[in-house]
């Protein structure tokens, strides 16, 4: 009657320990799972700042160059003209690039981001 008692005793106690154990590694789960989440929105609110800026120091320094370029060539209409014509070079040399140059290096950033090794909480 003493070991069966023992017996069910150790039996509810590994049972506890087990639903702790599953319980803990939900929450756990959870944790990282936020903090990839939050890691990722905090990287593209980043970006979109720096975006942001980028494209109007970009925008003041093609009205420079095309104010300057005509102040050059004497034409304004053939400075602007030579500025679109950089930029329409450069969306070409892009699109044909796009591969490489964002879609390979995106994705090897998220998937890194997404599913680096949490050793900090690896028991």
């Amino acid at each position: 009657m003493d070991l069966k008692k023992t017996i069910r005793n150790e039996a509810s106690e590994i049972s506890e320990e087990v639903e702790s154990y599953v319980q803990n590694k939900i929450n756990l789960t959870k944790l990282q799972i936020a903090e990839d989440i939050s890691r990722l929105f905090s990287s593209t609110a980043i970006i979109v700042v720096l975006s942001y800026f980028s494209f109007f120091t970009l925008l003041m320094l093609s009205l420079a160059g095309g104010h300057f370029l005509s102040s050059l060539l004497g034409s304004t209409e053939l400075g602007f003209l030579i500025i679109a014509a950089i930029y329409a070079l450069l969306a070409l040399v892009f699109f044909l690039m796009r591969k490489k140059v964002v879609q390979k290096p995106i994705i090897k950033s998220i998937t890194r981001m997404f599913f680096q090794k949490h050793d900090d909480y690896e028991a």
